[in-house]
């Protein structure tokens, strides 16, 4: 019998900083048993590493498609779009598979071809740490929408794989700029049968270059909590995405002000008032007027946001 095809996909930067980890994801997909491993490389932006996207174009193992934007949203939508083999994965540039973690995944969706997105455990590493990416999955079953308007999203973008007759493109298109992987989460989610096994199939490192230390991450978790109510979801769900979009907006607003950048602390304090619980923060233009730039109580707290969004 031949062995389960699977697409493999990462995106990049390919900036020279980003060789040594691209020289671990990469083996790390290859060098998966009993898969026949398609690997696609989506190259995104101009400050790439010339001598490693030519040697990564003349490896006969991998598919090199590039994009001239910087852009991980366009990346992951591109990356959906060269899929080839009947099972599909995605793994950063930063980040490792574990030995036979794709055969263990694809294995589950064999046995059962009702589910449609396999996800899975993994290991977090930082400052010389290990812990679990996921330390307490009890909540992850049956429903898998209501996790991750709680903030615990099962989907890691390393830890899922998908099955790509059913898990089709329109899941991956116009995702946010960051947090992208809940949004796709909670698409599937909506549509599809999931399963979350604790199974250990992936390493995630804590890297300097991660998207959730770019500033404009906190705005990409109100664009996805908006996103969410563009998809005309169950009203059971409506209640938690609308109060998540109003503290997301708040954050952002908090943000600037910490930040001096008074023009979108306003305008995200304008956006605030206008949700349906929005009066709550009217005090909080004392602060603006102000211009007052010191942390605050009111801030919704940013550490960990990454792990959870």
């Amino acid at each position: 019998m031949s062995a389960p095809t699977v697409t493999v996909v990462i995106r990049t930067t390919g900036e020279a900083e980003r060789v040594p980890l691209l020289l671990r994801s990469i083996p790390s997909a290859l060098s998966q048993a009993d898969v026949d491993v398609t690997l696609v490389l989506v190259v995104n932006g101009a400050s790439f590493d010339a001598e490693f996207f030519c040697r990564a174009q003349h490896d006969e193992r991998i598919s090199v498609f590039y994009i001239d934007k910087r852009d991980s949203a366009i990346a992951t939508t591109v990356g959906r779009s060269l899929v080839s083999g009947s099972f599909f994965s995605f793994i950063d540039d930063d980040d490792e598979f574990l030995p036979n973690a794709l055969r263990s995944r694809i294995a589950y969706l064999l046995e059962d071809p009702t589910v449609d997105c396999l996800a899975t455990n993994g290991y977090y590493f930082t400052q010389g740490t290990r812990r679990h990416v996921f330390p307490d999955v009890r909540m992850f079953h049956d429903d898998y929408v209501l996790p991750l308007l709680c903030g615990k999203n099962w989907m890691a973008s390393n830890g899922a794989t998908f099955r790509t007759r059913t898990v089709g493109q329109k899941y991956f298109d116009n995702v946010s700029q960051h947090c992208e992987w809940t949004l796709i989460a909670f698409r599937v989610a909506l549509e599809r049968r999931v399963r979350f096994v604790p199974e250990m199939t992936f390493n995630v490192y804590d890297t300097p270059g991660s998207s959730s230390k770019d500033p404009r991450y906190v705005q990409g978790v109100a664009e996805m909590f908006a996103l969410m109510l563009r998809e005309q979801p169950p009203a059971r769900y409506l209640p938690y995405i609308k109060r998540e979009y109003m503290r997301s907006l708040h954050c952002v607003c908090s943000y600037a002000r910490i930040n001096g950048d008074w023009e979108t602390a306003w305008r995200y304090y304008r956006a605030t008032l206008a949700q349906r619980a929005g009066w709550k923060y009217l005090p909080y233009a004392a602060l603006l007027l102000a211009k007052y730039r010191r942390p605050a109580r009111d801030l919704w707290p940013l550490k960990g946001i990454g792990a959870s969004w």
